[in-house]
């Protein structure tokens, strides 16, 4: 079992990650609503 650390900064990244895919996909794609 990770710690709650390990987990907080699997989150942390998920959110960043996530994060970064809207603002390239928004780039691409112009759509509005993201």
């Amino acid at each position: 079992m990770p710690s709650m650390r390990v987990l907080q900064r699997i989150v942390l990244l998920l959110l960043v990650v996530s994060a970064v895919v809207r603002l390239v996909l928004a780039d691409r794609i112009i759509a509005p609503g993201w």
